[in-house]
């Protein structure tokens, strides 16, 4: 066992509880604090039940939330409040109040409850958007050191993509006020960046974009998010006939690029290449029938499917906007996709090695890259393995090794 005593706070199985995983693996997990974990016991199986008379989908998400791994770890969750926040999460300002308070009640808990409370944590590992300054005031004041992971790039650089795009493809969504609640967020980015003593981030996107923040490079780290590569084994697509198809997972928005695929579908001949795209619509009616002359558009499918639609595939199109780290992305990989995706998929797909990276409007470049792979069989099925290859590097054992890494050289700093 590590003498680095680590506590991590998530809500949900974020990254299939990849963090916790990662520091049990190192011996350094003591507690996990999150909102809700299926311990299977009698009332969570109310709880269960509870939930699936408003929601089967989110029924079918807490069942799932649970991991083996973790029966001799103290869990801390808070399971009626977690209904006043999930279960009241809907349009109306009495529903609002409920989940907001609910939040504000499990953060108090947490400052009263468990190791991080009575001291005997070295490390607390959370994301960015689950403490407010006063949570990470108390968890210094506790003596932690505090590792902040960073999801998404920040907000201002999210917020500056989003006003050029909907100024440079307008009618595909309405656009947002420039102050929706976006001040408080940027203020709450630049806060964590002093209160932190490390900011963890899944790509060189999001680390530029704190960059421009003025964050310390040296205070950030690239650790890419794991990815368990065993629900999507490798498909040989050599010997297909018939048109090439260029397969898309995600939301039908325009953060993921959708009016830049229909730009690109339209330069094809629909007996040469088949766009497909799977996830559900949230562009305006017109843009949505526009697109759908030039794209099949699949609507949303159950997690469980995607790996059958990936087999489908031949080419993996991502001509995302702004993201964090793509993780469909890393799962089309997995299957041996070569992928063509844009600088800000935040992907660790290398350009020229498992597929194509190009600018966000570079659709001509983008265009080109779909091209070659479509006449090239073997330049398919090469850059296919190599991204395969590529993305079991990132496995849990690799995130162990790497978290535990940084743990240790931040403690032992501490402590000179």
């Amino acid at each position: 066992m590590s003498e680095i005593k680590v506590a991590v706070i998530q809500d949900g199985a974020r990254l299939h509880y990849a963090v916790p995983l990662a520091f049990q693996h190192a011996g350094m997990l003591n507690a996990l604090y999150t909102d809700w974990y299926n311990r299977r016991t009698l009332f969570t199986k109310l709880s269960i039940s509870l939930a699936r008379l408003i929601s089967a989908s989110n029924a079918d998400r807490m069942q799932q939330r649970r991991v083996d791994q973790f029966d001799n770890v103290p869990i801390y969750d808070y399971p009626l409040l977690f209904h006043g926040i999930y279960l009241a999460r809907k349009p109306g300002r009495i529903r609002s109040a409920i989940s907001q308070w609910s939040i504000k009640q499990i953060r108090s808990r947490e400052r009263r409850l468990g190791p991080i409370a009575d001291g005997k944590i070295d490390l607390v590992f959370a994301f960015s958007n689950l403490l407010d300054i006063a949570d990470m005031q108390w968890i210094k004041n506790k003596g932690c050191l505090l590792i902040v992971d960073q999801p998404l790039a920040s907000t201002r650089e999210m917020s500056s993509q989003r006003i050029h795009d909907t100024h440079y493809w307008p009618g595909w969504e309405e656009a947002l006020a420039a102050s929706h609640d976006e001040g408080p967020q940027i203020l709450h980015e630049l806060q964590t960046s002093l209160w932190a003593d490390h900011i963890t981030c899944a790509s060189d996107y999001v680390k530029k974009s704190l960059m421009n923040l003025e964050v310390n490079p040296k205070k950030i780290s690239v650790v890419p998010y794991p990815l368990d590569a065993t629900p999507f084994p490798f498909v040989d697509r050599s010997g297909r006939t018939g048109p090439v198809t260029v397969g898309i997972v995600g939301t039908v928005n325009l953060r993921k690029g959708a009016p830049v695929v229909l730009q690109i579908a339209k330069r094809f001949s629909t007996e040469k290449l088949r766009f497909v795209w799977v996830g559900i619509p949230t562009l305006s009616p017109q843009r949505t029938d526009e697109l759908r002359k030039f794209v099949d558009l699949i609507g949303p499918v159950p997690r469980s499917q995607i790996p059958e639609w990936l087999g489908k595939f031949d080419i993996f199109l991502l001509a995302s906007r702004s993201e964090g780290s793509a993780g469909a992305l890393m799962e089309a990989m997995a299957t041996g996709l070569p992928v063509v995706t844009t600088t800000n998929s935040g992907t660790v797909a290398r350009d020229g090695i498992e597929g194509y990276i190009r600018g966000i409007d570079d659709i001509d470049g983008l265009a080109t890259a779909i091209e070659k792979l479509s006449l090239d069989a073997e330049l398919r099925l090469s850059m296919g393995r190599a991204a395969r290859q590529r993305v079991l590097n990132f496995n849990i054992e690799w995130y162990s090794r790497s978290l535990a890494d940084l743990a240790t050289q931040l403690f032992e700093k501490k402590i000179c």
